[in-house]
């Protein structure tokens, strides 16, 4: 449990980040996304999708505009 416990708290730490990007993919469209790193995005984005990240690899991902509202973490994610 400690690994569950672990990785639930990187996703939460991840939704909670003051940067945004923009995350645009061929097949699941363009949202704005918390991040801390493209690869932060990735997972925030695949989070939302509710996809492997692997499946979005070739995702674009760019900083936000300015003004732009991130979406809202799915419900999945486990608030303490």
């Amino acid at each position: 449990m400690p690994y569950i416990e672990a990785e639930e708290r990187a996703q939460v730490a991840r939704w909670e980040s003051k940067g945004q990007a923009r995350v645009t993919h061929e097949t699941h469209g363009s949202i704005v996304v918390p991040c801390g790193s493209k690869y932060a995005a990735l997972l925030c984005a695949a989070d939302y999708w509710r996809c492997d990240w692997l499946d979005i690899r070739g995702a674009t991902v760019m900083a936000a505009e300015p003004g732009a509202i991130p979406v809202k973490p799915p419900r999945t994610i486990h608030y303490k």
